[in-house]
């Protein structure tokens, strides 16, 4: 692996030693710098380094992205000085790439965001960056709930859950994850989407302390309030208070809010577009939570089609005859198509989760 690729893959606690392995190379060993004040999210720090990169539009562009991304304030301008890198610096296409789509989330430009994941995750690829490539495929498909809300994204967050967890890559096989048990909540599937909640945490436990670990604990938090069961809600926001990292601070004072039913208290300019989406759906109290049976037959269609066979073996069992199990099938989705009109369809004798256009995940 080349010193570019390992430092722009490298985690928080291992960049300090990549930054000495590669200290004769002043572009690699100021960018380690720049990393680590990001990670930290300290500003100060980010800002101290603005004097150091003067002599380098790779990296002053570079930093003042990363440092508008903590402020939450970044100007067109600093896209175009960006792109305005990509002919000067080829080799560094998917890291630019890759810092310009979180830098349009933060400005609410979802479209944006996603064209830049997608462009990030192609050229990294090509690079043989393959954790940093991955990520950005997550975050295409991330950009995209946002961008396209009203579609379904079981199938993409589960592909890069596999192609993650196949590599070792536990922050980005947990966070696709935690990002399955949004998609559970959002449709208030609240038993299946605890349980990839969880699930998640499992493989987060193996990054404790990151911003990824917390904001996973956050949403089982989130999911544990909105299933009423708030002594055990409690216990994950107590151990959550302390946290350094802004978008989890941001994200527990939302969310306390959200318990006291006083959204109009929150400081929108400071949340993460995560957490702009979850106090608009909170407003949604019309939208009537799904039974056991519903939330299992949705868990049950979203990781694959199914035949009605499958189906009524994994939800009936050889408890009652054929029959029954298929008037019983019959209802439930009669009922489930009532709360959750279009979601589900019957395409070639199986039966889907409508999810729209596919995504290009390669």
């Amino acid at each position: 692996m080349n010193a570019f690729i390992k430092l722009i893959e490298a985690p928080l606690d291992e960049l300090f030693l990549i930054q000495e392995e590669v200290r004769e190379d002043m572009i690699l060993s100021t960018y380690a710098e720049i990393l680590q004040a990001y990670l930290r999210s300290d500003i100060s720090a980010l800002i101290l380094l603005q004097e150091k990169t003067k002599t380098s539009p790779l990296l002053h562009t570079l930093l003042k992205l990363r440092l508008g991304i903590r402020e939450r304030v970044i100007s067109e301008v600093l896209f175009q000085e960006a792109k305005d890198l990509l002919s000067v610096h080829p080799e560094w296409a998917g890291e630019i790439h890759f810092v310009c789509g979180f830098a349009s989330e933060i400005r609410g430009e979802y479209v944006n965001a996603k064209d830049y994941y997608h462009a990030s995750y192609v050229e990294l690829a090509r690079l043989g960056a393959q954790q940093k490539s991955l990520k950005a495929l997550h975050n295409y498909i991330s950009a995209s709930t946002k961008a396209v809300p009203e579609r379904a994204y079981f199938a993409e967050f589960s592909l890069i859950y596999r192609r993650a967890k196949a590599i070792g890559n536990w922050e980005v096989s947990g966070t696709a994850l935690t990002n399955v048990a949004r998609e559970f909540q959002k449709l208030k599937a609240y038993t299946s989407a605890l349980r990839y909640a969880n699930r998640s945490l499992t493989l987060l436990s193996r990054c404790p302390g990151t911003h990824h670990q917390q904001l996973a604990l956050l949403n089982r938090c989130h999911i544990l309030c909105d299933m009423k069961r708030f002594r055990e809600a409690l216990v994950d926001f107590e151990s959550l208070r302390s946290s350094s990292h802004p978008e989890v601070k941001a994200g527990v004072k939302a969310l306390e809010q959200v318990i006291m039913q006083n959204e109009a208290g929150v400081d929108q300019t400071s949340l993460h577009p995560t957490w702009l989406e979850r106090l608009a759906y909170q407003e949604n109290g019309t939208m009537e939570p799904l039974t056991d049976m519903e939330d299992r037959l949705v868990c049950l269609v979203s990781c694959r089609p199914r035949d009605k066979f499958e189906i009524i073996d994994d939800l009936y069992g050889e408890k009652i005859d054929l029959e029954a199990a298929e008037n019983r099938l019959k209802n439930l989705l009669n009922r489930l198509r009532k709360k959750r009109p279009g979601l589900i369809q019957l395409i070639e004798g199986r039966y889907h989760i409508v999810d729209g256009e596919a995504l290009e995940v390669g």
